[in-house]
């Protein structure tokens, strides 16, 4: 258990990454303004506070690893619908979407962690994974802009975003 939850933090913390710091450039890319790139991504942030508020009631209906899943699954769908972020009212609900999903983390690990390996040595065992997302939050932003200063397209990157989320579902049901 500790490995399965410490590598959805490690996704979770490179998609989060990657995304947050790229993600205005990604949209302004697609001929969006500044202003409704960063307005798309303050949404992103104030959705979020539904997401935190809602899954750790969706944990308690579904089970923990379950809630996890259906974030992570919330997540790789809104990234896929991200990809035809032409029309403005499509990044919205993206924005609407991934927000709400993004949120599910900051509950559901600390849950995740406790219900799994206790809470003899919750502080270490949670520390130590917390390392994982801080590692995925660091690599996701570097990786992205790399590939994108040599490619000059976000679009393959946010296609991996997708397939690492698909993993996370996978591991995070296992």
């Amino acid at each position: 258990s500790f490995w399965q939850i410490a590598a959805v933090m490690l996704i979770m913390g490179l998609v989060a990454g990657g995304l947050g710091n790229h993600s205005v450039a990604y949209l302004t890319d697609l001929e969006h303004s500044p202003d409704r790139a960063a307005f798309a991504w303050s949404l992103v942030m104030g959705v979020m506070i539904l997401g935190k508020l809602s899954m750790g009631p969706l944990a308690d209906r579904w089970n923990t690893r379950n809630a996890m899943a259906a974030a992570c699954a919330l997540v790789a769908i809104s990234l896929a619908i991200l990809t035809f972020a032409h029309p403005y009212w499509n990044v919205l609900g993206v924005a609407a979407l991934y927000g709400f999903a993004c949120g599910a983390p900051l509950v559901l690990n600390p849950l995740l962690t406790s219900e799994y390996l206790g809470m003899k040595h919750f502080g270490a065992l949670y520390g130590g994974l917390n390392i994982m997302g801080t590692v995925g939050g660091a690599v996701g932003p570097v990786g992205a802009g790399i590939y994108f200063d040599r490619q000059g397209t976000y679009l393959p990157v946010y296609y991996f975003f997708v397939a690492m989320m698909l993993v996370a579902v996978l591991v995070a049901i296992s």
